[in-house]
């Protein structure tokens, strides 16, 4: 009775023509519906193939409004299958279903029964439906059913709601990614009403974005921009921080996905102007992709969002569009005006992932960073501060290429604002107090950025403001290798870009540099190619600059060196300017031996005093021979023996005092060889030495009885008219050679060696006008002293003897005669004797 009543009210609507062949295609099949409940699989099966094939498959096919009439009767027969025990029965009813659907939309109060079985099937929290595929047409159907009726589908809101959760989390990759397409339908087809159901749409679409496939991916993107553009603040809170991680997947059609949705919120959303802080970010991370097409598309994106922008906002920028001159390349109006308009809220976010433990999400921010500022362009002037501390963080980044975005960020803000305006904001946080290395490194380098993105004409207002602070003791004197490296890149990058500029700061930036040069001696070759580029910069020679500057840094360096000691930076400096000076030195000379008097005093530390010896030693075997530049050395010469070297010689105990005396003899052997020492100025100063260099000939050190014996030497060779030509001059000699000859055994081969060329140039002062008889006692010594080591086994020394004795023979030829043949039986070798013999011969 009820399948006739169901019968008769389908067939009342149609036409008499078709209400016949409705009633015969309903006889014609009527057994198979009553085997739909049969209890034998198989004939539910049958009934099913044949109901089919005689209303959808009928050939030729039947008129659309008896289909669905027929579905009207069926509906309910078919629905009961859904549920049937057997998977294929199931497939079966459901691709009846979706043809039915196919060919005639279901009319309204079919709904009723099919959205129940439909929930019951898929929106339950224990899915009923156990296959895989048959869920798959199952959402398909629901698809299709919105899209046949979405005037119906509000009235149905909460189910379809609950089938799309359920999907969403199914096991199935293929039902969540029809899930996902079936978003955008259903928020089409309810926009008023979607927001109902946005929130528990969006937090069940949310675990779809880290699904391992990346279909799976790309289409919870598309679905969750849909629940997006109908959703309210909760979802977007929920949403978006998840949506921009998307931006770094490395799939390109989940970025698409991402950038396609982004660029449909800013031009569609109706609350956009609401959220352009959250959608503007989207858009520009685009323009940073790896893939040129995705950047291509992001720009266009955002370019169509601006110029909707500036249509819908033309009476308030008017006057902003009738001045505005295209620039290749630079963004149109309306894009830079939404980004300026919501800089902070998309700034403050920023610089939080800048910092984040993540290095993608620090990756990713960088780049996006970059695309901000280009579109802000100088409105990031409000935000220097907090945007150059963020970025100063991030250019100290241990990954490379992270640390080379950040400054390349810090380049483009001082591409886009003043160099006046950046330097009045940074320049005092790089000032500030009690900086860890770290940071100032951080800040030396955003300094060299923004110095690299400014012009020539924006940096030399400021050149000096930046010199100065580069000249922060903090900053130049330090040892640590980060805030080193990063110091003399800003100033190169200042000289570079300052070019002529700089000369007035050349004063500043030298003090800089030779100050960097002073803690790290290692960087001579750096260094030296940042004076050379100063100094091309102001137009004047290296050694011009020089000239320019030391004899200032002197002057302030002679203010505080009585309380220098080893580690005194300006003591550091001090040594490093006159290693490089050169010729400069020659007009500084009083400053600078005022301040080797000083520093060489006795009663100063041993370490600086030792520091200072080495560095007088150098001066003085500088083959440049910077000291003599001026000719004015000589005038320092007494003074520097008697006053500074000898009171270093005195004998005290210790073995850092041993080393003291052992430089200060280097240093008095460079000057007698460096041929600035006269004999005038030996008679000036060779008394006061004289007790030194015998004491000094007996130390206990090796090294100072070699150098005492060079030193000897060079006295005697160069002061030779302070050793001969009257009796005292002579007595000086006689007290020089006994210690001389006991040098003759001493342990070392060296100090012997050399003892022996000393008492060589000592004979060379009794060749002219020596009394041979007055002094035959002092000849007779020495004579006898050197033929006990005409016979030593070591060649050189012997050999050395013999030299000797031949400038001896000359003095005295008859005393040198008649001591050899005395003890010429003696020796084991007389071949020298003899030739000693007939040297005093002849």
């Amino acid at each position: 009775f009820a399948m006739e009543t169901d019968a008769a009210t389908a067939a009342a609507g149609l036409p008499d023509s078709e209400k016949e062949l409705f009633q015969n295609i309903l006889q014609h099949i009527q057994r198979d519906i009553n085997c739909l409940t049969d209890d034998n699989r198989a004939t539910r099966k049958r009934a099913l193939e044949k109901i089919a094939a005689e209303t959808v498959g009928k050939k030729p096919a039947i008129a659309p409004t008896v289909l669905h009439a027929l579905f009207g009767v069926l509906l309910k027969n078919i629905l009961r299958c859904v549920a049937d025990p057997i998977e294929k029965n199931r497939e079966l009813s459901v691709t009846l279903l979706q043809d039915f659907i196919r060919v005639a939309p279901p009319a309204p109060v079919s709904l009723a029964y099919i959205m129940p079985t439909m929930v019951a099937r898929l929106g339950t929290k224990d899915v009923t439906e156990p296959s895989e595929e048959i869920r798959k047409q199952l959402l398909e159907l629901v698809v299709a059913i919105m899209n046949a009726r979405p005037e119906m589908v509000g009235a149905y809101i909460d189910e379809h709601a609950s089938i799309l959760q359920r999907c969403a989390a199914d096991s199935f990759p293929d039902i969540k990614k029809a899930a996902c397409t079936a978003v955008p339908v259903f928020a089409r087809a309810v926009p008023d009403r979607f927001k109902m159901c946005a929130g528990p749409l969006a937090k069940a679409f949310l675990p779809c974005l880290a699904h391992q496939h990346a279909k799976v991916r790309s289409d919870a993107v598309d679905a969750l921009s849909s629940i997006l553009l109908h959703g309210d603040q909760a979802v977007m809170d929920d949403v978006m921080p998840l949506l921009a991680q998307k931006s770094a997947d490395h799939a390109g059609a989940v970025r698409k996905a991402l950038f396609t949705g982004a660029g449909m919120l800013a031009y569609s959303m109706p609350d956009r102007y609401s959220y352009w802080h959250r959608i503007l970010p989207l858009l520009m991370i685009g323009e940073a992709d790896e893939l040129p097409e995705l950047q291509q598309l992001a720009r266009k994106l955002f370019d169509d969002a601006g110029a909707q922008y500036e249509r819908e906002n033309e009476q308030d920028i008017k006057e902003k569009l009738d001045f505005e001159k295209p620039v290749a390349g630079r963004p149109r109006l309306g894009c830079r005006l939404l980004v300026q308009h919501n800089l902070g809220k998309i700034v403050t976010p920023l610089l939080k992932d800048i910092s984040d433990w993540s290095p993608d999400c620090r990756r990713q921010a960088l780049r996006l960073m970059r695309v901000v500022i280009t579109y802000a362009e100088d409105h990031v002037t409000l935000h220097l501060e907090k945007l150059l501390s963020g970025l100063c963080h991030a250019g100290q980044d241990d990954e490379v290429d992270l640390a080379n975005q950040a400054v390349g960020c810090v380049e483009l803000i001082g591409k886009m604002v003043p160099a006046a305006t950046w330097a009045g904001v940074f320049l005092p946080l790089l000032s500030g107090p009690s900086l860890a290395s770290s940071v100032r490194a951080g800040y030396l380098t955003a300094l060299g950025g923004l110095i690299r993105g400014s012009g020539t004409d924006q940096i030399t207002p400021v050149a000096g403001k930046l010199a100065a602070v580069l000249a922060d003791p903090d900053a130049c004197q330090t040892v640590d290798a980060n805030v080193r490296e990063e110091l003399l890149i800003s100033a190169a990058d200042l000289i570079r870009v300052a070019g002529p500029g700089i000369a007035p700061h050349t004063d500043v930036l030298f003090t800089v540099l030779l100050s960097v040069l002073a803690v790290n001696p290692d960087l001579d070759a750096r260094v030296c190619g940042l004076l050379d580029s100063l100094a091309a910069a102001a137009g004047i020679s290296t050694q011009e600059l020089y000239a320019k500057h030391t004899t200032a840094m002197l002057t302030t360096l002679t203010a505080s060196h009585a309380e220098w000691t080893k580690h005194t930076h300006a003591r550091l400096l001090f040594e490093c300017l006159l290693g490089h000076a050169g010729p400069a030195l020659g007009p500084t000379l009083p400053a600078v031996m005022a301040i080797f008097a000083s520093t060489l005093n006795p009663d100063r530390d041993i370490d600086m005093r030792l520091g200072f010896f080495s560095l007088l030693t150098r001066l003085l075997t500088d083959p440049a021979q910077p000291l003599q530049a001026g000719g004015g050395l000589g005038s320092f010469i007494h003074d520097l023996v008697s006053k500074m070297i000898a009171p270093n010689l005195v004998w005290r105990g210790g073995r850092t005092a041993s080393a003291v005396r052992t430089a200060a003899l280097a240093s008095l052997l460079s000057l007698l060889n460096s041929g600035a020492v006269t004999a005038e100025h030996v008679a000036g100063f060779i008394d006061t030495v004289m007790p030194q260099m015998l004491s000094s000939m007996d130390d206990d050190t090796p090294a100072s009885r070699l150098i005492a014996c060079h030193v000897v030497k060079a006295l005697l060779t160069i002061g030779v008219t302070s050793f001969s030509g009257d009796y005292v001059r002579y007595d000086r000699l006689h007290k020089l050679y006994p210690e001389l000859l006991k040098r003759l055994d001493d342990s070392n081969d060296d100090v012997r060696i050399s003892a022996i060329e000393a008492l060589r140039a000592a004979a060379a002062c009794m060749t002219d006008g020596y009394d041979t008889q007055l002094y035959r006692a002092h000849l007779d010594g020495v004579v006898k002293g050197l033929l006990v080591h005409l016979d030593d086994p070591q060649p050189a020394v012997h050999n050395s003897v013999f030299e000797v004795l031949k400038v001896v023979a000359v003095v005295d030829g008859p005393l040198v005669t008649e001591i050899v043949q005395a003890v010429k039986h003696k020796h084991r070798n007389t071949a020298l004797c003899d030739a000693v013999l007939a040297a005093a011969h002849s």
